[in-house]
């Protein structure tokens, strides 16, 4: 039930509504974060009282009793051994994996702190918590406080190679603590929680940060690993910390712009943040994907040509990659590729700059130029006139994106491509736009430039310095030369047209 009604949040959350005023944008997008927030917080607070529960009764646990009595070093019995040994061995085996497997290990210790006996058998085993090198761990730093310490933050613990919790149990005997019975805790233990991908769309993630502002868990958006390594110094957690709860938009622990929804909570003497956040880009392009046509409309009367840059005649030189009518090319590292004479067609610009570049010339019959009913009744005439036009019909945009998808890049990596299209005339430029939407792109990576009093267009991409060149000839043969460098992105269109105060 849970996971329906946090699916149905995020839902809502991307799929966004007819209102276009930033206040509208904003209100409903932190109203759905902070559904989403207290959900999850919700889920990890129940899973941590389920554990704390189970440690507090372990002390009624025979199995685990008499362990501790056999194994402890010193006790009247003395070691076991032999058959015994393997007996006591089972039996504390078998009671592990019925009522404690979702705890990683777990460790007795006596009052000296030695370390005398686990289930995993890690290199813990046989240390001395307070005098080996174990002894800055967390662990070993809460157990000499003294007291009935319950619960222990995750911090790396070498034995295991990992961060890790505890749950502690105290042995008692006459009143008096006599050792410990650790459940260790893996931080895995709330990936199942934090990282549920479920309605999250492309960048929306929730993510948990302890007080020195350092990750809990594992990012949904680095590919490395972020557990204790990722330092969170954000206004989302220094807020958090201070105020207790709030949201805004900052810039998150990557350096981009994000929806953000915060609240600090307490476990056992643990404080934690839980932050849910999702990419202001993507709001943007799904609030604008569900209007796009209004928005169309408004972009095309905005298009600029480019700023304008000296003239640059040796980009067209035919030592550079050349791509003809109804083709696309592909240039690398300290290369350029260039078309001439775009006119009824579109310079498709695909790149990821300093790596690669994809440059395609987009025929008015290719199939981006037309919606599937216009596309099959096209099919139709040509098929019937027998024209050798429906030959030439070919899916240029999809291509080149296939190709880059399949062959060039990571899916980690497609935010950092950039698109350019580049025509004189406006025809193509909505249905190619939504196809690189489609494909995982936000409109903060798409350009549009445009000249409507051009002739044709000559297009290059400098692949080293990502630099789109333009050079426009009108009727009368005059020149301009322009860059998409500098030219806004259709994003900062969008923002301009529902006067977005974000």
């Amino acid at each position: 039930m849970a996971d329906r009604a946090l699916a149905a949040s995020l839902a809502l959350l991307l799929a966004g509504c007819s209102a276009t005023s930033s206040a509208d944008i904003m209100a409903d997008t932190f109203a759905r974060l902070d559904s989403i927030r207290t959900e999850r917080k919700t889920q990890v607070e129940k899973k941590l009282e389920a554990m704390m529960e189970k440690v507090q009764a372990a002390g009624t646990n025979p199995a685990l009793a008499r362990a501790f009595a056999r194994f402890r070093p010193g006790a009247g019995t003395g070691q076991p051994s032999g058959p015994m040994a393997a007996l006591e061995d089972r039996e504390l085996d078998k009671t592990y994996l019925e009522e404690y497997y979702y705890f990683y290990d777990i460790l007795f210790i006596d009052k000296s702190g030695q370390v005398f006996y686990t289930i995993r058998r890690e290199s813990d085993l046989g240390k001395n918590l307070f005098t080996s090198e174990l002894s800055s761990t967390l662990l070993a730093q809460k157990l000499k406080s003294g007291g009935k310490v319950e619960f222990v933050d995750y911090h790396f613990y070498s034995p295991s190679k990992e961060p890790a919790a505890f749950f502690i149990h105290p042995v008692e005997v006459d009143a008096k603590t006599t050792g410990w019975i650790a459940f260790q805790f893996s931080s895995a233990a709330l990936k199942e929680i934090m990282s549920a991908e479920t309605g999250l769309g492309k960048t929306a993630e929730v993510y948990l940060a302890n007080e020195s502002k350092v990750m809990l868990t594992q990012s949904r958006l680095m590919a490395g690993n972020t557990i204790l390594s990722q330092q969170v110094e954000t206004e989302a957690v220094a807020r958090a910390i201070v105020s207790g709860q709030g949201n805004g938009i900052i810039l998150d622990y990557r350096g981009v712009r994000v929806f953000s929804s915060f609240e600090k909570f307490q476990f056992a003497g643990a404080s934690w943040v839980i932050i849910a956040e999702v990419d202001e880009e993507e709001v943007i392009t799904l609030r604008f994907m569900e209007n796009r046509e209004y928005y169309y409309d408004k972009i095309f009367q905005r298009l600029p040509a480019g700023p304008p840059v000296a003239p640059r005649p040796r980009l067209l030189f035919d030592e550079n990659v050349k791509v003809d009518i109804n083709e696309y090319g592909y240039a690398r590292e300290n290369e350029v590729v260039a078309t001439a004479g775009v006119t009824t067609c579109t310079a498709v610009v695909i790149q990821y700059p300093g790596k690669f570049a994809y440059l395609g010339h987009a025929y008015p019959l290719d199939r981006v130029y037309y919606n599937a009913m216009e596309r099959r009744l096209l099919d139709a005439y040509y098929h019937l006139a027998g024209s050798v036009h429906g030959d030439k019909v070919v899916d240029l945009v999809g291509g080149m994106i296939r190709q880059i998808s399949h062959f060039d890049i990571y899916p980690s990596e497609t935010r950092r491509l950039e698109a350019t299209l580049l025509a004189p005339h406006h025809k193509s430029f909505a249905r190619i736009t939504d196809k690189l939407l489609e494909s995982g792109l936000f409109l903060s990576q798409i350009k549009i430039l445009s000249l409507p009093s051009a002739r044709y267009a000559d297009v290059a991409v400098e692949v080293d310095s990502g630099m789109v060149t333009a050079h426009w000839v009108s009727t009368d043969k005059s020149e301009i030369w322009t860059s998409a460098q500098g030219a806004p992105t259709l994003e900062s269109l969008v923002k301009e047209i529902m006067e977005y105060r974000g």
